[in-house]
């Protein structure tokens, strides 16, 4: 299923400075998966425009339900991610008709987001995991708290990654 977005101004926004800029240099489609819709795989498809903005961008219109150059809405990367909270990442790209590469990209792109500050996190017990995240023996470090779920993520499997994490956690939360 194709919903076609229509626009309501000739205007693009600027990712940087956020100022709405007219006369497009380009007018592009764009074909963004989005949520299922009544059971269905469902698409977006808008006509994005690549700007010209006096802060020096030069490039593709913020859009408010997706990343510039990402094929899906924020919305979708959610759900997968709740998909994965909730069963194997392999039933999660079923659930979602999507290839499993796809949703591990997505589920890796989410916690690294929901899991990057740790000043509001007291963990007193915590679990230390790796997993393989690509072909070729690389590996992300999972921190969690026993009691509450992930709290940090980091890349390789190394001491350095772990002692990044302490680093960032702050020696009063270490103890």
């Amino acid at each position: 299923m194709i919903v076609n977005y229509k626009r309501r101004n000739k205007t693009g926004i600027c990712p940087i400075c956020n100022k709405k800029r007219r006369n497009p240099l380009e007018k592009k489609v764009r074909i963004i998966r989005e949520s299922h819709l009544v059971g269905q795989k469902c698409y977006i498809r808008v006509q994005a425009f690549r700007i010209k903005c006096s802060c020096g961008y030069i490039g593709m219109e913020k859009l408010t339900f997706a990343q510039i150059e990402k094929r899906y809405t924020d919305r979708f990367a959610k759900y997968v991610y709740s998909l994965c909270e909730k069963m194997s990442l392999t039933d999660a790209a079923k659930a979602a008709q999507i290839n499993w590469r796809t949703a591990k990209k997505l589920d890796k792109l989410i916690l690294k987001e929901k899991f990057n500050d740790l000043k509001d996190v007291n963990p007193t017990r915590i679990g230390v995991d790796e997993i393989a995240h690509e072909k070729g023996h690389k590996y992300l470090t999972i921190v969690r708290d026993v009691d509450k779920g992930v709290i940090w993520v980091g890349e390789k499997r190394k001491e350095e990654t772990l002692d990044q994490f302490f680093a960032e956690l702050g020696k009063e939360k270490s103890h």
